[in-house]
């Protein structure tokens, strides 16, 4: 399991996430996972912490297991 602690994040709270990436700007496909009610929970406190969007830190996570695991 990916736990969010270790990814060593950065702060992204200041960012304007609606101007950095317009609706639409950036191509994405729509995947469906299934979390834990405790992943989901940590998930939405780092959401409000950092003030960036769940499907963001997602993004995130998966592009540092990504690179790491090249």
């Amino acid at each position: 399991m990916l736990k969010m602690a270790i990814l060593n994040l950065p702060d992204v709270s200041s960012i304007e996430w609606h101007i950095l990436a317009p609706e639409g700007t950036m191509p994405k496909t729509r995947l469906n996972i299934y979390l834990t009610q405790q992943q989901k929970e940590k998930l939405e406190k780092l959401s409000e912490k950092h003030g960036a969007p769940l499907s963001e830190l997602v993004r995130r996570a998966i592009d540092f297991y990504l690179e790491k695991h090249k």
